[in-house]
């Protein structure tokens, strides 16, 4: 099957490694991190993939993350120590808090299914201190008690890991134990309520995304890190569920898209993904990078 790649506009904002996108209603939403161009504190970038096109609007709190379940929008936000969640409505910018868990946790990682929202790893404490957790909690913001519910932990404590669901199930891979990036990964049955260790991924990496596609699990933009600075990773993979194993299906091309300019910042410009179905008529008019 032939692969082929191509640039779609660009954004308006920078965004790092916090600002993970997702698609909700037919469109891409990724928050902006820092004051923003219009006055306000804070921003919101919106892709509409029928046009190809991005715009932004300010937003009434500062969003670090998104997430989707039964058609709605979720948020991230809260200081280093702590994450808070909420629903978000990105017409009305009206958004709803929803409770806390309880416990604070930095670093963790936040997934949807078809039910529930999830809240795996983390630690304690700062940005570079505190002990990584193995607790797994999840909320399912229909019901009415919107309580938090401990599940199975798993296996291996870590924190800034990312995860994607897919079947009926979730998953998750890399991470940090300590100042070390993980490359193991696990996967969570709802029915049986365990985890169990899965292959491991190729590259050991952190704070990438891990992305559910035309039933595939895909694997991209992490980072490394290494003496106190962050080594970003360019591999794909893809999980190839016959030899039950990662592989490298591809790269991401920065050489494409990143200027001279760049050059002294590109190992801290760390992607995020999300998957996203463009329409063919818009997809005619783009030129394939020629890889």
């Amino acid at each position: 099957m032939l692969l082929y790649k191509y640039k779609l506009s660009d954004m308006l904002s920078q965004h790092d490694h916090r600002s993970n996108p997702s698609q909700c209603r037919g469109k891409i939403y990724t928050p902006c991190q820092g004051p923003d161009q219009l006055g306000g504190s804070s921003l919101m970038e919106c892709y509409t993939p029928s046009t190809n096109s991005w715009a932004a609007f300010q937003v009434s709190k500062a969003f670090t993350s998104t997430g989707v379940l039964k058609g709605h929008l979720y948020t991230t936000g809260g200081r280093l120590s702590s994450i808070e969640i909420y629903r978000y409505d990105p017409e009305e910018d009206y958004c709803s808090q929803l409770k806390k868990p309880h416990t604070n946790l930095f670093g963790s990682c936040v997934v949807t299914d078809e039910q529930y929202i999830y809240l795996i790893g983390g630690k304690s404490g700062s940005l570079f201190g505190g002990t990584p957790f193995s607790t797994t909690y999840r909320l399912d913001p229909s019901a009415d008690d919107h309580e938090w519910e401990e599940v199975a932990a798993i296996n291996e404590a870590r924190y800034n890991t990312f995860g994607a669901a897919m079947n009926g199930k979730v998953y998750i891979g890399g991470g940090c134990l300590g100042q070390e990036a993980l490359n193991t990964c696990e996967v969570y049955n709802p029915v049986t309520n365990e985890w169990q260790l899965m292959a491991s991924l190729k590259v050991p990496q952190m704070l990438a995304s891990m992305v559910c596609h035309e039933g595939r699990l895909y694997v991209l933009g992490g980072a490394i890190p290494s003496a106190g600075r962050l080594s970003r990773v360019l591999s794909v993979e893809i999980f190839d569920s016959e030899q039950n194993g990662w592989k490298e299906k591809s790269v991401i091309p920065v050489d494409h898209f990143e200027t001279i300019s760049e050059e002294e910042k590109k190992n801290t410009c760390i992607f995020k993904a999300c998957s996203a179905r463009l329409f063919k008529g818009v997809i005619d008019k783009l030129e394939p990078l020629n890889i």
